[in-house]
C-alpha cells in the first residue's frame, strides 16, 4: 500500500508567502510593484505574502517570472532540518580531505570556489524555465 503524503495547507501558505516576500525584498521590489507585474490586486499580493491565501499555480508562476526565479524556489516545502543522506562518495571525499595540510585545504577551498564560479558562468548562458515561460507567454 502506498503511503499518503500530507502537507499542512496552512504551513504551505506560510512558507510560500515567506519565499515570495524574501525574493521580492531581495529584488528590491515593493509589494505593489509585484502585484502590478503579476496583474493581481495589492490586497491579493498581501494575502499571499502573509500566508492568508494560496495563490493559484498560474499566479505563482507569474510571481516567479516577475521575480526571475524558478517556480520551485517559491514552493519550497522541504523541512529546514532536511539533510541529504551521506553517500559513499561523500565519505571518500572527507577521508581524502582529512589527509591535506592546512595550506592544502585552503588551496582546495579556493579551487572549489573557482569551479563554482565557472559553473555559474556556464549555466548563466542557458535559459531557465522562467525565461522559457516568458518567451512563450510574452
Amino acid at each position: 500500500m502506498i503511503e499518503q503524503v500530507h502537507v499542512d495547507k496552512t504551513e504551505l501558505k506560510q512558507r510560500i508567502g515567506n519565499q515570495v516576500r524574501l525574493w521580492r525584498n531581495d529584488r528590491g521590489m515593493k509589494q505593489e510593484q509585484l502585484a502590478e507585474a503579476v496583474n493581481v490586486s495589492n490586497t491579493t499580493m498581501s494575502r499571499i505574502e502573509n500566508g492568508n491565501q494560496l495563490g493559484s499555480i498560474h499566479q505563482l508562476t507569474k510571481i516567479a517570472v516577475a521575480l526571475k526565479v524558478e517556480p520551485g524556489e517559491l514552493i519550497n516545502v522541504l523541512d529546514e532540518t532536511f539533510e541529504p543522506e551521506e553517500t559513499e562518495t561523500d565519505v571518500q571525499i572527507m577521508e581524502l580531505y582529512k589527509r591535506f595540510s592546512g595550506m592544502e585545504k585552503e588551496y582546495l577551498l579556493c579551487y572549489m570556489k573557482s569551479i563554482m564560479e565557472i559553473r555559474k558562468k556556464i549555466y548563466s548562458g542557458k535559459k531557465s524555465i522562467v525565461e522559457k515561460f516568458e518567451d512563450n507567454n510574452g
